[in-house]
């Protein structure tokens, strides 16, 4: 058995995690005949920096420029590695994505996420931040974080996007195109959620022009394999399918949140996101989805995040995942048709 039937076949479902899946990603992916895929993998990609892919997101995204990453989380570890040499005084809004706290080697200041909109940020010149938050099911409103930024123009902000585009309705709540007129501002977005490339590693960084042309300096000189650029190039005018994904798992969700409230002793967190945040009065749910194929985020375990005994569970496009997940909901639950 080779290892893509082995893991094909696991019998476990990975909802702990926020990238999306599903089986007619096929139907968009190019097709590589042995020959074309031979070909990419014994090349370098077409150019340094990939330029060709780099133009086509700034078209598509209305950005001001774009640095290229092995992931965002490669883009995480270069801005940290600038702002530690620097000795910046750092500020991060937890809970948040545990990579931008492992990466900073000088000291970090903490801010509860709900205290952002009115603590004195006077003296940071670094504020990390994530919207949407993934581990608190928070969307913070545009206009709110704009006024924010402004109002702090000696700060630099970075937003971790890393969620936004598998938000219906996306565009309403990511500041991507106001790097364009807001200087201290980057954003981090992904294509490893709602376009299904998390195994490929595609990521970008836009904002402020400085801080890019010194991450650049430890970029790698291709920062994507051909493979990735190669499937990057071909999906990216693919947004009608993409949207497709984003509208099944916003229905999969509804689904499941509804058949979730049937039990009364059950509380939900609702939100913006591609995931459930849900506790039970008396039974702990990541432990009995657990016994039943389901891989579950235990949000006691992450720092920062106040409400206690709530799991997150990610919710695919897959019909299957969201099949195998509803029966292992209805079993937990003792819900009947």
């Amino acid at each position: 058995m080779n290892y893509i039937t082995k893991n094909f076949d696991n019998d476990l479902i990975d909802c702990s995690i926020t990238s999306n899946y599903d089986e007619e990603y096929i139907n968009i992916y190019p097709t590589l005949k042995e020959q074309e895929l031979l070909y990419l993998a014994c090349k370098y990609p077409r150019n340094p920096g990939c330029c060709d892919v780099k133009s086509k997101i700034i078209k598509k995204f209305s950005l001001p420029n774009v640095l290229l990453g092995n992931g965002s989380e490669d883009l995480i570890v270069r801005l940290n590695q600038i702002f530690s040499q620097h000795n910046y005084k750092i500020g991060v809004v937890y809970p948040i994505f545990y990579r931008i706290i492992e990466t900073i080697s000088n000291d970090i200041y903490y801010i509860q996420e709900p205290e952002i909109f009115n603590c004195d940020l006077r003296g940071y010149d670094v504020i990390w931040l994530q919207n949407p938050n993934l581990f608190s099911g928070n969307t913070h409103d545009r206009d709110r974080l704009k006024k924010l930024i402004k109002n702090n123009t000696a700060t630099l902000f970075v937003v971790d996007e890393a969620g936004m585009l598998t938000l219906i309705e996306w565009e309403k709540y990511s500041l991507m195109t106001y790097c364009k007129e807001i200087d201290n501002l980057i954003i981090l977005s992904t294509f490893s959620k709602i376009y299904g490339m998390s195994g490929l590693r595609a990521g970008f960084a836009t904002g402020n022009a400085k801080v890019l042309k010194m991450i650049e300096k430890y970029s790698l000189t291709f920062p994507l394999s051909a493979v990735t650029e190669f499937f990057l190039d071909n999906i990216l005018g693919k947004e009608n399918e993409v949207g497709y994904f984003r509208k099944k798992i916003s229905s999969n969700k509804d689904n499941l949140e509804k058949l979730m409230e049937r039990d009364r002793d059950v509380f939900l967190k609702h939100n913006l996101t591609n995931c459930i945040f849900a506790y039970h009065k008396s039974k702990n749910l990541s432990e009995e989805l657990l016994r039943r194929g389901i891989i579950t985020l235990e949000l006691d375990r992450v720092l920062g995040v106040e409400e206690k005994r709530y799991v997150r569970i990610a919710v695919h496009s897959s019909n299957r995942t969201y099949n195998l997940l509803r029966d292992a909901i209805f079993e937990v639950l003792s819900l009947k048709d």
